[in-house]
């Protein structure tokens, strides 16, 4: 078995039995191999256990309850999460009105903060213990928020590389801001978030 063959086995953590499929693998050259998976030994995939288990409604529903009440209280709903974002998602009602007949602002900021919230979570859950905390929050505001707003968070490619440096860092501590939009059910966004996250190896 080739050199390039076994590093490409044991990197990309393929399970493979001993077996002939070896001489159909190894006939493969390395090159085009990497066309189609990523040996990228940096790389950190996002913890697939966690996602699991926040994406099931019942968990998520307890885990604001418990955590985050106001968030429930404003019907805050988990709507996606993978490795590269989360998408969160808030109606309009009576339990997150202003006196103006749109989304209070306080439910907006909360719902961004928390779809760049999770998608740190789901990046850190597996790295050992971390902690995590805001340390700015920038918003605007572009058009009244009503129906059902869609807050998308697709940072997740630049949070791994973020995590790796700080891992890879003397003071193991960093800070990163992801970006957030919510977009209302017209496919218009009415309002931007910039968070930045405090992050540290414990």
């Amino acid at each position: 078995m080739s050199l390039d063959l076994i590093y490409f086995i044991t990197t990309c953590k393929m399970d493979i039995p001993y077996s002939n499929q070896y001489k159909y693998i190894s006939s493969i050259p390395l090159d085009e191999v990497k066309h189609y998976y990523s040996i990228d030994s940096t790389h950190h995939m996002a913890d697939q256990k966690f996602i699991k288990s926040i994406t099931n409604k019942t968990n998520f529903f307890f885990y604001t309850l418990k955590n985050l009440p106001s968030l429930t209280f404003w019907g805050v709903k988990l709507e996606a999460l993978s490795e590269d974002s989360c998408t969160v998602a808030t109606k309009y009602s009576f339990r997150n009105t202003n006196p103006f007949k749109s989304m209070y602002f306080a439910a907006l900021c909360g719902s961004g903060e928390l779809a760049t919230g999770l998608l740190v979570m789901a990046h850190v859950s597996d790295r050992g213990k971390w902690s995590m905390l805001v340390t700015s929050f920038q918003a605007n505001f572009f058009k009244k928020a009503t129906g059902k707003i869609r807050f998308h968070c697709n940072e997740g490619a630049r949070l791994s590389e973020k995590l790796t440096e700080i891992e890879q860092s003397a003071e193991s501590t960093g800070t990163i801001f992801l970006k957030c939009n919510a977009i209302n059910q017209e496919g218009i966004e009415v309002a931007a978030f910039e968070v930045t996250w405090s992050l540290k190896v414990k």
